[in-house]
């Protein structure tokens, strides 16, 4: 038996190698269209077609998400916004109110804490008591 030997025939020009490239790929897809995935992949619709309903109904929020999380990474931590917020309420004491001041900071400092925050500025509890009503006083949303 004699076989046929196809003559070989090389591209001569670019625009020869595009056609014979467009023509395999499209042998290529009309052969991978026959199988069993592209049966499962056409039950989803696709994103990438610009007419598709899918790329019309993406939901997107257009970046905000993205900036919070931008803002948050750069953002102050906890405790810079804690000395910051102490800072403002210090601001507003009178400016003769040494011990207040140091009363604000112990507070903050300690917490809830109340015994050691007296302990600290060796304050009797009536004088301890006393500053906290000023503070509540003074700070209390009017």
């Amino acid at each position: 038996m004699s076989r046929r030997r196809r003559k070989r025939r090389g591209v001569k020009s670019a625009a020869g190698y595009l056609r014979i490239a467009e023509r395999n790929r499209r042998v290529n897809e009309a052969k991978h269209d026959q199988t069993r995935q592209r049966r499962f992949e056409r039950n989803f619709l696709s994103r990438d077609l610009p007419d598709s309903k899918a790329a019309r109904a993406d939901a997107s929020d257009g970046g905000r998400l993205t900036a919070r999380l931008v803002e948050e990474i750069d953002a102050p931590t906890r405790r810079e916004r804690q000395i910051a917020a102490v800072n403002l309420a210090a601001a507003k004491l009178p400016r003769r109110s040494g011990w207040l001041r140091k009363l604000l900071w112990a507070i903050f400092r300690n917490g809830r804490n109340r015994e050691l925050t007296m302990r600290e500025l060796h304050l009797p509890k009536w004088q301890y008591w006393r500053g906290v009503k000023y503070f509540l006083d003074l700070y209390a949303d009017k």
